[in-house]
């Protein structure tokens, strides 16, 4: 993605996770654990308030999937005004709150929905993410070193906890991680992808060739090479650790 005066560069990733950059949240974001009811003891729909609220869920459930933020949002605070203590709708809120740049809302969603699941790894990766993306490094490296920690092979969280550390120059650990998430071309383009961030241009080029001639397939260190040809002293470089939708 372009933006005026800024060159968004990509980072390698996963399938949903990829792109220009592909730095993301937990991919189980979309699928957070849910309470399992018991059929004993699950409220009949019969009563017009549960069927609100069944209708309220479906609805956020939908509206988040097919990326409609705000209705989602709406949704979810109407689920909780019918059952404000139903798992999982914190979580949600504070990603969609997130996504929609209001920061302080969605801190207190993650913070409300820790307090509800503290050993839920997909949360604090999520989390983690967002502590980076407001500039809290240290917070987000114990965030998603807690959820590995919960889950070692969160693949996710291993991707995002490897961008903490290589922005903070931390490239040894980060290639580590990289490579065990996503491969060893994979993860010299996405650390050369932040040193070039850092402005160690001749380094970063040098691993951008490597990563090219490793793996064809990834065709944004070619361009980003091309691009370097052409701007030898790049200025105004980010690597963007938000995803696009």
């Amino acid at each position: 993605m372009m933006k005026p005066q800024i060159l968004w560069l990509m980072l390698v990733c996963l399938t949903g996770c990829a792109g220009l950059p592909s730095f993301d949240r937990s991919p189980a974001s979309n699928e957070r654990s849910e309470s399992k009811s018991n059929p004993r003891t699950q409220p009949s729909l019969t009563d017009p308030g549960n069927q609100e609220l069944a209708i309220a869920w479906e609805t956020a459930r939908l509206a988040e999937q097919r990326g409609m933020d705000p209705e989602a949002i709406d949704a979810y605070l109407q689920v909780r005004k019918h059952a404000p203590n139903k798992p999982g709708v914190a979580h949600a809120l504070a990603v969609l709150y997130d996504r929609s740049g209001m920061t302080d809302a969605a801190s207190r969603e993650y913070q409300a929905a820790l307090q509800e699941s503290p050993s839920d790894a997909n949360l604090h990766c999520d989390y983690g993410y967002f502590l980076y993306s407001t500039g809290e490094s240290e917070g987000a490296e114990a965030s998603l070193r807690e959820a590995l920690r919960l889950q070692p092979d969160h693949q996710q969280a291993t991707i995002n906890l490897a961008l903490v550390i290589g922005s903070q120059g931390g490239y040894d650990e980060a290639h580590a991680l990289f490579t065990k998430a996503i491969g060893p071309a994979a993860a010299l383009h996405n650390v050369g992808m932040l040193r070039l961030r850092a402005g160690d241009t001749e380094k970063a080029k040098t691993m951008l060739a490597e990563a090219k001639r490793r793996d064809p397939s990834i065709s944004q260190g070619e361009s980003v090479l091309s691009w370097l040809s052409s701007s030898p002293t790049p200025n105004g470089l980010g690597v963007a650790a938000r995803p696009s939708s």
